[in-house]
Parts: structure tokens; sequence; C-alpha cells
């Protein structure tokens, strides 16, 4: 009896062992609270990546755990903002999501990175246009870590450092080049854009043009400081970038004196020699243009495409650059003439009065003298004499001199008939009134001798007859077409 009550509780003691260790691989089977199916996954197997598209665009690359950022230069006011990405570490376990997320970047002066949230999240913020910068991100232990890098480019123009910050020196009249490439670069989507020069407040003293390799020439033109910017611009936006230039002297002097007078201009294309081995000697280089062309106002004047007294052209522009013979665009030096004062002029005049108090009766034998009036009259004249052949309004000319407070003259050479002096002798009479009316006044002047063969009435009898009251008479026209055919055949 006692054998089987402990048999029987041997048995018991079997079975509950059997039923304990059946139960406890069921109780490591069972759900856990999180969804899991009880053993809890503790390593890391991958990062992944997520931010905001559009221009500042993450994305994945073909290659296993890499990706590619684009990111817009920072504006010229301030930096731009950062964009924030995310690190989703994977399986999301409690064990994982413990873990340390770290970003670091290999060029800090591109791209930097600020953590957030244990590295969960990272704001990216662009420093300089610019590529070839790697963010790498990682996590993990010390038995297994995962990493993902991310290749960034920061669209924009990138200037090289010497002349960020020092820009360009060109002398007057010569030509610096900046090189892509070399001197400034481009990144990201200003890649393909379309390149533009300019001066900022449209300073003159340079002149900055792309050219067909997208290089920069920037010509000097006169010695100054300036700013030249670069544009990019691409479809919905531009990008911007300024270095300074200065612009230094380089003038020379040319004396010359042999042969030059008020009637013997001096052309610059005899000078342009002379001209071109002063640039060489100076410069070492070839002559391109030259500006600033200059002589003392008390020596004359300087004229582009001067042919006479009557037709001077144009003056000749301080800031303008003018082009040496063969160059693809003028004006050229070669077209610069420079025409001397009198050479016995209103400076001698001048100083001959500060000495003397006489009566000075002045002859002038130039072209159109009724330039030169006034300039006369402050230097001291006291008697202005002109000719008859070189003022094309004499009346005006004689009227304008004793406006100023002069007496008036009129000289006549060898060749010019006495009758020339007609009209403004009986003016000057009185005999009859200077005329206003210029038809009539056309109407007497084509009757000067010069144009009419024969005697002539003066002046004073014909503008009475200009004034008379006509009547149409047939057979006075009639004998002067008789006499007027006699006289074409006589001719013939």
């Amino acid at each position: 009896m006692k054998s089987n009550t402990a048999r029987r509780c041997l048995s018991l003691l079997v079975t509950l062992a059997l039923v304990f260790s059946l139960a406890a691989p069921a109780r490591a089977d069972e759900t856990t609270e999180d969804g899991g199916t009880g053993t809890e996954d503790t390593t890391l197997k991958d990062i992944t990546l997520t931010g905001p598209v559009g221009d500042n665009r993450l994305e994945e690359g073909v290659l296993d755990g890499t990706y590619t950022l684009k990111l817009e230069a920072p504006v010229t006011n301030g930096e731009r903002d950062g964009i924030q990405l995310n690190a989703v570490l994977e399986p999301q376990s409690n064990a994982t999501q413990g873990l340390h997320v770290s970003w670091s970047s290999d060029k800090q002066d591109i791209v930097q990175v600020e953590e957030l949230e244990n590295g969960r999240k990272a704001t990216i913020i662009p420093q300089a246009p610019g590529d070839g910068a790697t963010i790498t991100v990682s996590a993990g232990d010390d038995t297994k870590r995962v990493t993902k890098t991310i290749s960034v480019t920061v669209s924009g123009i990138q200037l090289s450092d010497s002349l960020a910050k020092d820009g360009i020196t060109v002398a007057e009249n010569a030509f610096e080049t900046i090189k892509l490439g070399t001197d400034f670069f481009l990144y990201g989507d200003a890649e393909g854009g379309t390149i533009e020069v300019s001066v900022m407040n449209n300073k003159n003293s340079v002149i900055p043009r792309v050219e067909a390799d997208n290089s920069i020439t920037v010509e000097g033109i006169s010695a100054d400081e300036a700013t030249v910017v670069i544009t990019v611009t691409v479809p919905g936006k531009s990008y911007k970038e300024e270095f300074p230039v200065k612009v230094t002297a380089s003038r020379s002097t040319i004396e010359y004196t042999t042969g030059v007078s008020a009637s013997e201009p001096l052309k610059f294309s005899e000078l342009e020699a002379r001209i071109k081995a002063q640039c060489k000697e100076i410069t070492g280089g070839e002559l391109a243009s030259i500006t600033g062309v200059t002589v003392p106002t008390a020596q004359g004047t300087l004229y582009l495409g001067y042919k006479s007294e009557a037709d001077t052209g144009a003056g000749v522009a301080g800031s303008q650059p003018y082009y040496a013979d063969g160059a693809v665009r003028g004006p050229y030096i070669k077209d610069i003439t420079f025409v001397p004062n009198i050479t016995f002029g209103q400076h001698v005049i001048r100083a001959l009065r500060k000495r003397s108090s006489l009566f000075f009766d002045v002859h002038l034998m130039i072209e159109e003298p009724e330039r030169y009036l006034s300039d006369f009259r402050d230097a001291g004249a006291d008697m202005l004499v002109v000719h008859a052949e070189a003022a094309r309004h004499l009346q005006r000319t004689l009227a304008e001199i004793r406006r100023l407070g002069m007496k008036a003259g009129v000289a006549l050479n060898p060749a010019t008939p006495p009758e020339a002096l007609g009209y403004v002798l009986d003016v000057w009479r009185g005999e009859i009134p200077a005329e206003r009316n210029f038809l009539r006044y056309a109407l007497f002047v084509s009757f000067f001798p010069q144009l009419v063969a024969g005697p002539i009435e003066r002046s004073k009898n014909l503008m009475s007859q200009i004034y008379e009251r006509h009547v149409f008479d047939p057979e006075r026209v009639k004998d002067g077409l008789l006499l007027m055919g006699w006289g074409f055949f006589q001719k013939l």
C-alpha cells in the first residue's frame, strides 16, 4: 500500500515536470505587446534617409547606401535656411531606437550638419557653391555599424580665392581675361545657365564682355575702381557673384609741332605709328585702343571725322575708346584730327592787353570768324576786321561785332570785286534798312557779281526794284524769253 502511494507521488511529480517543460517553450512563442514574435531583434540592419523634394532634393543612388543631395547656394544677404533630413533605423525596435545616429561633413566650407533628436534628424546647411562634399550618416555598436553617404552639390557661382579677395587690376586700354574653370566655377544647376556680365552702378571705367568660350574679358577704359557682376541665368532663377576691378592709368605724351597750323591740321593717322611704338614700350603689348585723348585748350581742339572748318565732325570724348587701325570696331584713332588755335590768337591779345592801353585793331584771317568774336572781345580787342570771303553771313557777323562793343571792319582779297560790299555799305550808311525777310535777302544775294557776268546796279537801286509792286506784262515776258534764247544760242 505504501509502495503504491509512493509510485503515485512519483508519477505525479514526473507529470508536473513534463507539463512545466512543455509550457516554457509555449510562453516563449507568445506574441509580445509590440507585435513581435516574443524574441526582440536588437541587430541594426539598415538606415533609410528621407527629405524634401524640389530645388533641395535628396535622391537615392544606384549603389547601396549612397544618396545625392543638390542644394541652393546661400543668398547674398545671409545664409540660406538649411533643410532637414530624417534617419529611420531598421528594424524599428526598442533596441535600435536607443542607438545614436551620427552625421558629419568632410567639407565644412561647402556644407555643414547640425544633429537633432539623437541624430534621428539633421539640418543640412549650405555654405558656398561647390561639389564633391560628402555627408556620412552612421549608427550601430561595436559589433555592427550601418553607414550611408550623401554626395552634396551646392548650385551657384564660386570665385577663386584671389579673384574674390583682390579682384583684378587692368591698365587703361588694356585687357584682362577671367577664365571659367580657373578663375570662376559653376556648380549644380548653374552649369547649364547663360552667363552675362555688367558693371555695378553703370560705371564707364571698364567694359566687360563674355567671350565664346564663356571666359570674361575686362577692358580698362579710364583710371578708376569698379565692380563687375557675373550673372548666370537658368529657367526660373539666376545666380550672381561680383568682384572688384581697379583700372590704373596708362598715359603717355606725344609732342608734335612740325608743320601744324590752323590751315594744316594734324591727322592722327600720321601719329598712329608713334602711338603704337609708345604703347609697346610702356606696356610691352600691342596697341588696342586709346582713351582720355586731350590737348591743352589753349593749343587747339580735337575732332572726330574732321573735313573742314565748315564740317568739323564730332568732338573727341575723353571716356570713349578709339581703336587701332584694323580693329573690328570703331571709332578709330586715324579719324581723329587736331586743329590748332589761331597762331597769333586770343592768348596773345590777352597777354599784350595786360601791358598796353593802345587801340587793338585785330585782323582775323580765319574761316568762320563769327565763332571767335566773343573770345577776342574778352581778350581785349577794340576792333575786329573780318574777310568778306570768310564770313557766311557778313552783315550778321558785323552786327554781332558791334553788339559786343567793338568796332567792325571788312577786308577784301584782291580778286574780290568791291560790289560784294554793296549791301553791307548801304545798310551801314542807313540808305536801306537791313533786310529781315529771308526770301528777299536770298533773291538779292543771288545777284552777286560772282555769279552774274556784266555790270550790276548798286544794292540800294536793286532793293527798290524788289520792293516795287509788279504787274504781269506778256510783252516783257516775250522779250525776256527771246533775249534768253538769243544769249543761249550765242553761248553755243
